[in-house]
């Protein structure tokens, strides 16, 4: 006599259940971290491209077209001629370029978040640097050296760009990165 087995035993199934039982928990675990590994690095490529974009512009601004800098936007206080000077926010640094006209770069507030932006004697409005309405600005610094009065002036600027705060208190949804560099002011 043939004995059809056609199922799976009762032990057979006991087996299988617990095998699943212990790997799943470990690939919802795997799932997970890949995905608040992928939330991280989506803020921080974020806040990264703003501030880069900021910096870039900020530094190729005054790199080719700054060749003084004011305290006021009426051109008639030079400072950083042989003294160091600290614009703070950047409300009282001014820059001149070739033709006259002054721009500078500052804090402003733009939806409760605090950005930065470039306005000059040219434009009507100033320009935000940081578009991104998520990214803000936590601290903006400008300043100024020059080591003698044969020598062109060194700008520092140096900034903190952060993910806006959210409700979130997780680690993967907050990211903050500081800039900062140095321009040399070329002579025309």
């Amino acid at each position: 006599m043939i004995k059809n087995k056609s199922g799976f035993t009762l032990l057979e199934t006991i087996i299988v259940i617990g095998i699943i039982s212990f790997i799943l928990p470990i690939i919802f675990s795997i799932v997970f971290s890949i995905t608040r590994q992928q939330a991280k690095v989506y803020v921080l490529s974020t806040v990264k491209r703003e501030g880069d974009n900021a910096l870039s512009v900020i530094e190729n601004l005054v790199r080719n077209n700054a060749i003084a800098i004011y305290s006021d936007n009426a051109l008639s206080s030079q400072v950083c001629t042989t003294i160091s000077y600290d614009g703070g926010s950047g409300s009282s640094f001014y820059f001149s370029d070739k033709d006259g006209n002054w721009f500078n770069f500052k804090t402003t507030i733009d939806t409760g978040l605090l950005k930065i932006a470039s306005d000059s004697s040219i434009l009507t409005t100033a320009i935000d640097l940081t578009s991104v309405k998520n990214t803000q600005i936590s601290s903006f610094n400008i300043s100024c050296d020059q080591t003698s009065s044969i020598t062109s002036p060194i700008v520092s600027i140096q900034f903190t760009i952060s993910q806006k705060q959210t409700a979130s208190t997780r680690i993967e949804d907050l990211a903050s990165l500081n800039y900062s560099t140095k321009i040399k002011l070329r002579s025309y």
